[in-house]
């Protein structure tokens, strides 16, 4: 990402979560669905799965970010 957007480089930050589907943050996900995008753009089903864990993290992210930002 740094090299799609070096205007901003020093600004990104990117967190792998292991084991995070799309949704990962929603306590009520959607029932599987197919994506044409999923399996490298072959399309496929996508399973999403609510991480409480990763949601409470991803969240206070998110509002540290704000908070720095919106001053």
């Amino acid at each position: 990402m740094r090299e799609e957007f070096p205007g901003i480089a020093n600004e990104l930050t990117v967190r792998m979560v292991e084991g995070a589907t799309h949704a990962f943050d929603w306590p009520s996900p959607p029932p599987p669905a197919f994506s044409p995008f999923a399996k490298a753009q072959t399309g496929g089903m996508v399973t999403m799965r609510y991480s409480a864990k990763e949601a409470e993290v991803a969240r206070l992210e998110m509002v540290e970010f704000f908070q720095k930002r919106l001053k």
